[in-house]
């Protein structure tokens, strides 16, 4: 793959690429030799290839292009990250199975998990479970709390009795 010549014109080591990249040193080796069957899925090759090229600033589209020829050469199939029975056909008429960068195309997009409403409602419900335990933890953190009321403040009894002096004739002196 001319990948190789790419990376010696611009003076980097494959570990260098690497790291710039965050591509695995494994799988710039392997798509520079050739070695298809260790490569992963076509499609994740090809993103890879969209940041190396990117990396060595040169256009992807002729190297993608090499890239399917020869991986199709290797037996491979191309086209999608799942290849099923219909994508296989597709692909083979030579439709596009996936949009850029691996999304669903407009047909699927309705039956998408994340397509709005879903994701409205999702959030919606989410924020209601929010809320809902909120209210529980604030209801039984009140619980717990002594309950004190806005009253006037006790009085001690003595303070509301006030003491009289006894009569004379009631208290009992001893005679001598």
């Amino acid at each position: 793959m001319q990948l190789l010549q790419h990376r010696a014109n611009a003076h980097v080591t494959v570990e260098e690429i690497a790291r710039r990249t965050r591509v695995s040193r494994d799988f710039i080796v392997n798509l520079e030799e050739g070695n298809y069957a260790k490569l992963p899925a076509d499609q994740f090759c090809l993103w890879e290839i969209e940041r190396l090229c990117f990396e060595y600033d040169i256009d992807p589209e002729p190297i993608k292009e090499l890239f399917e020829q020869e991986s199709r050469a290797a037996g491979r199939e191309t086209g999608s990250l799942l290849a099923t029975p219909a994508s296989r056909a597709d692909s083979a008429a030579g439709r596009n199975v996936l949009a850029p960068m691996g999304l669903a195309t407009e047909e699927d997009s309705a039956h998408s998990l994340y397509s709005l409403p879903g994701l409205f409602i999702g959030i919606l419900v989410v924020a209601i479970l929010v809320l809902v335990a909120s209210a529980f933890f604030y209801q039984q953190s009140q619980r717990n709390k002594p309950t004190t009321t806005h009253t006037q403040p006790q009085m001690d009894v003595a303070q509301h009795i006030k003491p009289r002096r006894p009569p004379l004739d009631l208290l009992q002196i001893p005679t001598n």
